[in-house]
Parts: structure tokens; sequence; C-alpha cells
């Protein structure tokens, strides 16, 4: 039969059959496949051909979508193809496989896989330096992603956010390529031999006795202010505070123990509490059914 608008749009499947193709006169190899499904007959365009002793077929669109001029127009495009010893079903697949090992698509897997695996507040942090901050990069293959574009995004991270945030991104960075290489994704980590960004020295300002006065009066009577009372009474970092539980908090022994996976060092902190730093505590209403004493919602204090 030869293809036309019209005939293809009276094609019915045969009787006793389910799926059927309809193969164009006037150009070899391209035809319509016709199957049957819940919602009524579903036409398709085909380009079929031969390399070798294989078959190949390549859909060219659905009928309801495609212009019949249009598929053959891309038929003979795919036969041309196949005509100088090219395979455009092969080519299609390998571009199918390419798509699937984007950086995004990679990051999306990663992300999944270590949902579970790593606390919230880590999860949600690299979340988005994966998400954002790589995002110049991500419709990038993971074998296009080199050290000369990591470099040059990691540049423009320090550039927005600092060097701080360039060189953790660039950890977040790192730790997914070597999850992908495990995952046999990829076969190295491009992160490896990039530069890290020069951070600021140890810190050695304190302040003086009229700066530490003048911070604890000028404290607002609210979470946020509590906090930095009770960090300048214990010497704790901001997250540790910030994200305290009443859980970790005994007032008979006058003591914070803060676990291992809350500290930096990885372990079991005990803090002990001032007659002040007690008041403080003392002055923040517990809630039914929350364990954090700061924030109102989520995990913790996070109004910085």
């Amino acid at each position: 039969m030869k293809l036309t608008q019209a005939s293809v749009a009276r094609l019915g499947m045969p009787a006793g059959k389910s799926d059927h193709i309809e193969f164009d006169d006037a150009m070899p190899g391209f035809g319509v496949r016709i199957r049957t499904g819940a919602t009524g007959v579903h036409r398709t365009f085909i380009a079929q051909y031969k390399i070798g002793t294989k078959h190949r077929r390549i859909k060219l669109g659905n009928f309801a979508k495609v212009n019949l001029d249009d598929a053959r127009r891309q038929a003979k495009i795919i036969f041309g193809k196949v005509a100088i010893g090219e395979d455009p079903a092969a080519e299609k697949n390998n571009a199918i496989a390419e798509a699937s090992r984007t950086l995004d698509a990679i990051i999306a897997r990663y992300l999944e896989a270590k949902q579970t695996e790593l606390r919230a507040r880590t999860y949600a942090t690299v979340k988005y330096q994966l998400e954002t901050l790589w995002k110049p990069l991500h419709k990038l293959t993971v074998t296009a992603v080199n050290r000369g574009a990591i470099a040059a995004q990691a540049n423009t991270i320090a550039k927005d956010r600092g060097p701080v945030a360039a060189n953790r991104a660039r950890t977040s960075l790192s730790s997914m390529f070597r999850w992908a290489i495990g995952e046999g994704l990829c076969d190295e980590n491009p992160v490896t031999g990039t530069n890290k960004k020069e951070e600021n020295g140890p810190r050695e300002r304190t302040l003086t006795d009229n700066e530490a006065a003048a911070l604890r009066l000028a404290a607002p009577d609210d979470h946020f202010g509590k906090i930095v009372r009770l960090l300048m009474l214990t010497g704790c970092r901001r997250e540790e505070i910030g994200l305290l539980h009443w859980s970790e908090i005994d007032m008979d022994a006058r003591t914070i123990i803060l676990p291992p996976s809350r500290t930096k060092n990885g372990r079991q902190h005990v803090v002990p509490l001032s007659e002040s730093a007690l008041q403080i505590l003392n002055d923040v209403p517990r809630r039914d059914g929350r364990d954090y004493v700061f924030g109102r919602s989520g995990d913790g204090y996070s109004n910085w």
C-alpha cells in the first residue's frame, strides 16, 4: 500500500491480530505500526532496516502527532545513514544512554542513595550544593565533567559565596564522584587535582570585656538572644546550641552531653553549665512532642 494521510487514518487492525505493520510501497522499510490498547488503536510511523543479520526498527512518532511527510523525511535521513554504513538505531540508543549519565542524573541517583545515610541537615546541605552550586555543569555527561570545568565553576562559587562555600561544595562533588566510581557509572574522579581555595587562617581575635558586655546586653530576649548568651557561657559551636535537644541536657548534673554525631571531632562532649546558663535554659518553655530546645519548626533553630 502506498501510504497517504487519509489511508493511514483509515488503517485498522487486521482480524486476529493485536500488532501489525503496514509498509509503504513507495519507500521500502518505511511503514506504520498498528497496535491495540486500552484507549483504542494506536498508529506509529517506523523505519525498519537491516545491519548485517540484525534487524533494526526506529519509532518516528505517533500518527496523531507527526505528519506523514515529516515522518517520510525522517525515514529518508535514516536510510541515507544506513546506506553509508551507519547504524542510526545504535546512535539513538547511545544518545539515550548518555542522557542517563549526565551530571544531574548521577546527582539524583547519589542523593537517593544517601538520603537515609546522612543526617537530615547534612543531607540538605549536600543536596543544595550539588543541585544549586554545581547546576551550570548539570547537562554535561560525567565523562565531559573535567578538571577545567570544575575549577572554573569552583572559582565562580568562591567569587559569589566565598572560599569556604567553594571548598565545601568541592568536597560534596568529590564524594559523589567516588560513589559513582563504586557504582560503575564513571572511571575517575575529576575533582582530584583541582585546587582548594585559600580560606581564612586561624581566628585569633577575641572580644574585650567591654565588647562581651555590650554583646550580652544587646542580645534580644528571644531564641536567638538566648543562643548567643549560651554560646558565650559554654564556648560551644553555633550548631551545637542551635540544634540542642532537651534530651541532651541534665539539669541535675548541670551538664549538656553532646553525642559524637553532633561534635566536630566525632567524640562525646560534656559541657558544664553555670548558674547563668541553667537560668537561660529554665526560661525556655518546653513544647509537647518537640525535643529541640530552640526553633519553631523543622530541625532546631535555623533563622540565623
